[in-house]
């Protein structure tokens, strides 16, 4: 992995399927620091995390758990019923504890059947006992979403279908221009020998794929 991103040209990108593994090591991410090069980290289940060197800041990054419990986490549940209002939802819980020392997307699945709606991505705030919003990604017609993350913790996406979310408003938190990031810690260094279905491999590809162009997108309308 450290080999693979160490060799990596400028604007390139590095498709890392961690076969099962969460732990990124921070040797990994601080060999891309400052370098336009896309780390895609494909963690299974349709989840995939995109890091780019240019946002990685801490001085020296440690190693970190990127893995990404779904239906999972300390919201509780009328609290979800409330925020979500009628709407379909999942919870979030990204098993590092606190930040990360750099900004990662990280791009969902939430069907194809929500194409076009709008995901919200709310933070808990478990110390002020409230949900907050924190992001906003339409969903694509793959069914994807992405939200920026500089910091772990419990989280909640709900998916709108039934029109704005009377929860919605500008005290709650950031808009889609201004995402919170996550972050997160932990060991271990996948293999990435193990074969895979060609329709399976198909489809990760596709979504790696989709991932890092989305990715692209977004820094450059940023940038303008």
């Amino acid at each position: 992995m450290k080999e693979s991103a160490g060799k990596a040209e400028e604007n390139s990108i590095v498709d890392i399927i961690m076969n099962g593994a969460s732990t990124v090591p921070g040797a990994v991410l601080d060999t891309v620091k400052g370098r336009d090069v896309t780390l895609a980290f494909d963690m299974g289940d349709s989840i995939v995390w995109i890091v780019n060197g240019k946002q990685v800041t801490g001085d020296k990054v440690s190693d970190i758990d990127l893995s990404v419990k779904m239906d999972s986490g300390d919201i509780p549940a009328e609290m979800v019923q409330n925020t979500a209002a009628g709407n379909a939802s999942v919870r979030l819980s990204l098993a590092h504890n606190g930040d990360f020392g750099f900004s990662a997307t990280l791009f969902l699945n939430l069907g194809k059947e929500n194409h076009g709606f709008q995901a919200v991505l709310y933070y808990y705030n478990k110390a002020a006992g409230r949900l907050e919003t924190v992001g906003r990604s339409e969903i694509s017609e793959t069914g994807t979403a992405d939200f920026l993350f500089t910091h772990a913790s419990d989280y909640l996406v709900v998916i709108e279908k039934n029109g704005d979310n009377g929860n919605l408003s500008e005290e709650a938190g950031p808009s889609d221009d201004s995402q919170e990031a996550v972050q997160s810690s932990a060991p271990v260094s996948p293999s990435t020998g193990e074969k895979r279905n060609l329709w399976m491999a198909a489809a990760i590809g596709f979504l790696m794929l989709a991932a890092v162009q989305a990715f692209r997108g977004r820094r450059q309308q940023r940038n303008k």
